[in-house]
């Protein structure tokens, strides 16, 4: 009976870490060598209301499997986002690229952070019938094209690299370019979610990249996209109360 109670357990926790796998890693000392782009002021206030899935189509809910590739679909999401609200089209970009041709030292098993946009940048991305989604660490493949880039992106200022930046500095990005790319601590209250606002905030620990795609002052939380697959959360999102968890540490857009 021992034994089995025993395998049970790891059956369990196997399958909580292939479900939902994170792979942010935050390196150290980052917010001294980067240039940080306010976004542009809004004239009037903002709305207390605000959800880009209300207003142009998003990159659907990607679940990255037992990789920590979380860096990769949230870079992926905000280009896909950003030139799909202003040129109306969704593109479908591969997160696989990003995994295994960045010269960065990023994998699954090791993780990645933000500056992978670069890639987006030059050569730029590509598309995803040319290099599809294993979740394996892999070689990069030879002759593949790119042709999607971004002009550039930017982290916003005002936080350190353990606090995001203000709330109304966040809302202004999100207001102005769309849904941004974000870190977050994704721990086992967050990996249970099921609905409502999330004010579980005990994790400080960022491991996880995600995007904010709108806000509610009236419920105080931001609208997260999640890359655990449809079935977790609320379809994909959670509710998450301004600040919980470290939400918006690293913030950051893109420009198409």
């Amino acid at each position: 009976m021992f034994r089995l109670l025993l395998f049970i357990g790891f059956l369990w926790s196997c399958g909580a870490h292939a479900q939902y796998s994170t792979g942010l890693v935050v390196k150290k000392g980052w917010s001294k060598t980067v240039q940080f782009a306010a976004p542009p002021m809004v004239r009037g206030q903002l709305p207390a209301h605000f959800d880009w899935r209300e207003k142009a189509a998003l990159s659907p809910i990607q679940n990255q499997g037992n990789c920590g590739s979380c860096w990769a679909f949230s870079i992926a999401a905000t280009m896909v986002d950003a030139v799909s609200i202003k040129q109306g089209r969704v593109l479908s970009l591969s997160h696989q690229y990003l995994l295994s041709c960045n010269k960065l030292g990023y994998s699954c098993a090791a993780g990645g952070f933000f500056d992978a946009h670069d890639m987006h940048v030059s050569p730029g991305a590509v598309p995803v019938y040319q290099y599809p989604y294993t979740g394996r660490d892999s070689a990069c493949r030879s002759n593949l094209t790119h042709p999607w880039h971004i002009s550039s992106w930017h982290y916003i200022p005002g936080g350190t690299e353990s606090r995001p930046p203000p709330i109304q500095a966040l809302k202004a990005a999100i207001y102005a370019y769309g849904p941004i790319s974000v870190g977050v601590a994704a721990d086992r209250a967050m990996q249970a979610y099921r609905g409502g606002v999330f004010k579980t905030c005990n994790s400080r620990q960022l491991n996880h990249a995600v995007n904010i795609v709108g806000w509610d002052d009236n419920g105080g939380y931001w609208i997260m996209r999640n890359s655990w697959g449809a079935n977790w959360g609320e379809k994909g999102y959670i509710r998450i109360k301004y600040g919980c968890n470290g939400i918006g540490t690293a913030a950051n857009y893109v420009i198409p």
